[in-house]
């Protein structure tokens, strides 16, 4: 019998080292040497000159600038990390069961070919996703284990958590339920459980707030004004195209926002061309007084705008006017600081590179449901109702923060960017391969 079960534990670890191994080598295969859109751009000139020049989160600025110092090619070390957050997430799930049949077949649903194609965008999307795929990984694996090895995993988790937290804002939703994932694997009393997870949650917070704390001192830009007067004049005029009657506060800010109106898409905000000397010259206070009463005054007119968008976001409408991917390296003048962001770097485009394999792969899941954020959406909100039914209530909390995720774009988007969601599809991938593997297996609730 022991020998047998050595036999049987070493087959399964092979296995598994297998597995993980081909996810990690596809990822990196297909992965480098980094792709690098605007934005990366843009965030790798800002974590090599430690200035802010745009109102990104800074984190991902100041970890690509990291990698620089230390004399590490940063879009290939990107591209590297974030493949191995993907394989050892993959390794931790599958050694969830004991079934060598059953990781075979869950190992199926790790292979999401757009999560192969995904990790070589230099993206603080992707660096969210993967660090989100890990953590669900930590979660699971901490379930019934030693007490000493769960402060190791804590540690991990909120390395991790702070990557998440200053990622995008969005990250706090995955930083919080992720923290009480956590505590639910421990064996100790409710009270504990919830300080444990508060603790967690907030070191992160206050862990990432630490690490920017001099970048963000140098910014000329308030991040968070600017993304808050887009989005409300995005409102605003989506409003007015849907036949809203809003009382705007002097006649030059409504004949701005009428403009607006004409231009408006509910695919993305960029077709607003201006002027909206108003709008940006207003206060986050005055600006905020406008919008919250115009949707009190126009609830049908805001509803139609955001279901409108959220639409072309979960990939109801034209998946291919949204970015769904991105190849090479782009060349990129900002007129802010009056350079050539991909010279300045001493990189060179590589958009008209010969992509075939990239493009490829694409061209083939480019019209079928792997390409659609409803699809998740539907399969995440499935395994929250599952998970509670099985009393996995760590999967549960894991399944209801990326479902909670996505449906954030109902309200807080401004453009149908396919990267914006990416987080909960590999979530997604990550849970249906541990539902697969917990499925109609007996007495395996978890504490609660």
């Amino acid at each position: 019998m022991p020998q047998k079960f050595f036999q049987y534990t070493t087959a399964k670890i092979l296995l598994i080292l297998l597995i993980s191994s081909a996810i990690l080598a596809l990822c990196i295969d297909y992965g480098l040497p980094g792709h690098l859109s605007v934005d990366s751009l843009v965030q790798l000139y800002e974590g090599a000159n430690g200035k802010s020049i745009s109102f990104n989160p800074p984190l991902m600025s100041i970890l690509l600038g990291g990698l620089l110092k230390i004399d590490l090619d940063p879009s290939i070390s990107f591209v590297v990390i974030v493949s191995l957050f993907y394989a050892l997430a993959a390794a931790l799930v599958l050694s969830q069961s004991t079934s060598l049949v059953r990781i075979v077949l869950a190992a199926v649903l790790l292979c999401n070919p757009i999560i192969i194609l995904y990790s070589g965008n230099v993206w603080k999307d992707v660096l969210m996703a993967h660090a989100v795929a890990l953590s669900a990984g930590l979660i699971f694996f901490s379930q019934g284990k030693r007490f000493k090895h769960q402060i190791i995993i804590a540690t991990a988790l909120l390395l991790l958590s702070t990557l998440i937290v200053g990622s995008r804002q969005q990250g706090l939703l995955f930083a919080l339920l992720g923290s009480i994932a956590f505590s639910l694997t421990l064996s100790t009393s409710r009270p504990k459980r919830a300080i444990i997870a508060a603790v967690l949650f907030l070191s992160a917070i206050f862990l990432n707030s630490l690490i920017t704390s001099d970048f963000e001192n140098n910014k000329t830009i308030s991040g968070s004004k600017v993304g808050l007067t887009i989005a409300i004049r995005y409102d605003l005029a989506g409003m007015l195209a849907n036949g809203a009657d809003i009382d705007f506060p002097n006649p030059t800010m409504s004949k701005e926002l009428s403009g607006d109106a004409q231009d408006y898409s509910a695919r993305r905000v960029d077709t607003l061309r201006g002027p909206a000397r108003q709008i940006w010259g207003s206060s986050l206070g005055e600006l905020s007084k406008i919008w919250f009463k115009a949707i009190k005054d126009n609830p049908s007119a805001y509803f139609n705008h955001r279901i409108s968008h959220f639409k072309w976001v979960m990939g109801l409408e034209e998946v291919k006017r949204c970015l769904p991917h991105y190849f090479g390296v782009s060349d990129y003048f900002h007129g802010g600081v009056q350079l050539n962001l991909t010279q300045e770097l001493g990189l060179q485009e590589r958009v008209g590179l010969d992509y075939s394999k990239h493009k490829s792969l694409a061209k083939k899941i480019i019209d079928t449901t792997l390409y659609q954020h409803w699809f998740y959406l539907s399969v995440l909100s499935f395994l929250t109702i599952a998970f509670a039914f099985m009393r996995q209530w760590p999967a549960m909390t894991l399944a209801l923060a990326g479902t909670g995720f996505s449906l954030s774009f109902l309200f807080v988007s401004i453009a149908c960017d396919f990267r914006y969601v990416y987080s909960s599809l590999v979530l997604c991938s990550v849970l249906s391969t541990y539902f697969t593997l917990k499925v109609w297996r007996r007495n395996e609730a978890t504490t609660c």
